[in-house]
C-alpha cells in the first residue's frame, strides 16, 4: 500500500465517526437529513462561499433548499455533531486532518448562531481542520463558510 494512503487511513479513523455506514445520514438531494438528531443540513459544505457572521445570517434567512424555507446558521453544538462531516451524503466539506497552520492547506470554518457576548462584533466559528472545536472571532471581518441546518433549536 502507498505510503500517503496508508496515513490518510490512519488520521480519517482518529476522526469521530458520525454515521459508520449504519444511514444515519439520508440523501434528500440539496440536503441530508441527521436520523440522530432530526436535523436537516446543507449538503454542500462550500456552495455558500465565504462571507461574514451578518450576511451568514442573511443568506441562510433567504435559503431554499427541497422546498424548504425557514433554514437558519446552526449552534455549536450543531455543527460538532456532524463533525467532520466527510463521509457521503455529504460534499465538499472542506476538512482537512493537519492541525492549524501548517503547510498549504485551506483552514476552513463555519459561522455559528452563537455570539461571544465578551466582546463587541465577535460570534463563534467551528473550525473544520484538526480535531475541530469553536473559536470566536470578528463576525464583521472574517470571511468563512456557513452550512445551513433546518429545524430546532437545540436547548443548551
Amino acid at each position: 500500500m502507498h505510503p500517503a494512503i496508508t496515513l490518510l487511513a490512519i488520521a480519517v479513523l482518529a476522526v469521530p465517526v458520525r454515521d459508520n455506514g449504519k444511514g444515519r445520514f439520508r440523501d434528500h438531494g440539496d440536503y441530508v437529513e441527521d436520523t440522530k438528531t432530526g436535523l436537516y443540513w446543507q449538503k454542500d459544505g462550500s456552495e455558500s462561499g465565504k462571507m461574514n457572521f451578518y450576511a451568514a445570517a442573511k443568506y441562510a434567512a433567504s435559503l431554499k433548499l427541497g422546498g424548504k424555507t425557514g433554514w437558519r446558521v446552526p449552534t455549536k453544538e450543531e455543527l460538532a455533531e456532524i463533525f467532520p462531516a466527510t463521509e457521503a451524503p455529504f460534499r465538499n466539506t472542506r476538512y482537512t486532518d493537519l492541525p492549524c497552520c501548517k503547510g498549504n492547506h485551506e483552514w476552513a470554518s463555519y459561522w455559528t448562531s452563537d455570539l461571544d457576548t465578551r466582546l463587541p462584533d465577535y460570534a463563534y466559528v467551528y473550525q473544520w481542520y484538526d480535531r475541530g472545536g469553536a473559536n470566536n472571532c470578528i463576525a464583521s471581518a472574517n470571511l468563512v463558510y456557513v452550512r445551513c441546518v433546518y429545524g430546532p433549536v437545540k436547548k443548551k
